[in-house]
């Protein structure tokens, strides 16, 4: 998933304008999370992986994260 981000864009489109992969994205790093926790050590590799990249992504989007039940 790396290749499809350019080095220092936010969003899949290179701009501020998020989409819905970037969405999909984000919900899988969730799910990864749930499935470790948040304190795993799993968790903070997979945070630091691409240089921080997805840690950077998870927590752009942490305002819309919402538990829906």
């Amino acid at each position: 998933m790396e290749r499809w981000y350019k080095q220092g864009d936010k969003f899949l489109t290179g701009s501020d304008d998020l989409i819905l992969a970037d969405l999909h994205i984000t919900g899988w790093l969730g799910w990864v999370r749930t499935l470790w926790g948040e304190d795993s050590e799993q968790w903070q590799k997979v945070l630091a992986w691409n240089g921080g990249r997805w840690k950077a992504l998870f927590e752009k989007l942490a305002p819309y994260e919402q538990i829906v039940i």
